[in-house]
């Protein structure tokens, strides 16, 4: 049994619930003319992790998943003096299983260069992939998308956010096609508990 895997994003719908009306004869001060823009660069997490709206890292496998999870280096630049940073050197998916459960398809991939292949076993055992160290809000409902291809006994495929409590919120997947289709995945708000996993 082989999963082909996409993810396409996981973001949170912090404005679902809100409405807004525009008065059109209310005006406001004028705008300067001076005033052009704004410029603002990636330094630290001030995108990814900031005003990025998706939560999770390399959703379209930018970096090969492999058993050797080291997703993290430390660098730093001169020019700025502001001292070591962190940023992403590897992939930050995490391999459930044996090391020969995952790998990278480059004859057929949805984008990019390789896609993840999952392969099941055929007998129960659990195989898939996981990101943690997801930061949410409470209160906050998440919306996301995954994209699956894989043969007619691939499913069921299940979707598991897992809270910091270790309880977990559960999407299954009950067909997979061969050809990639997109899936709606739907995260119930919570009152509770911050961080959360992804695992497919």
């Amino acid at each position: 049994m082989v999963v082909f895997i996409c993810v396409t994003g996981l973001c949170c719908n912090l404005f679902a619930d809100v409405s807004v009306k525009i008065d059109p004869q209310k005006t406001g001060p004028p705008i300067s003319e001076y005033i052009y823009g704004q410029f603002i660069e990636h330094l630290g997490r001030c995108f990814y992790g900031g005003l990025w709206a998706e939560i999770l890292q390399d959703r379209k496998f930018y970096y090969p998943i492999t058993y050797k999870y080291d997703p993290w280096a430390t660098g730093t630049d001169p020019a700025w003096g502001a001292g070591p940073y962190k940023y992403l050197n590897a992939s930050p998916w995490k391999v459930i299983g044996s090391r020969d459960m995952v790998s990278m398809d480059t004859t057929d991939p949805y984008v990019g260069t390789h896609t993840p292949v999952i392969h099941l076993p055929g007998d129960g055992t659990f195989a898939g992939i996981s990101q943690d160290g997801l930061s949410v809000l409470k209160d906050q409902k998440y919306v996301g998308h995954i994209i699956l291809a894989g043969d007619e006994t691939a499913g069921p495929v299940q979707v598991r956010l897992v809270l910091g409590n270790g309880a977990t919120v559960t999407q299954t997947i009950k067909k997979v096609s061969a050809d990639y289709n997109p899936i709606h995945l739907n995260s119930p708000r919570r009152r509770h508990l911050t961080t959360r996993a992804l695992k497919l």
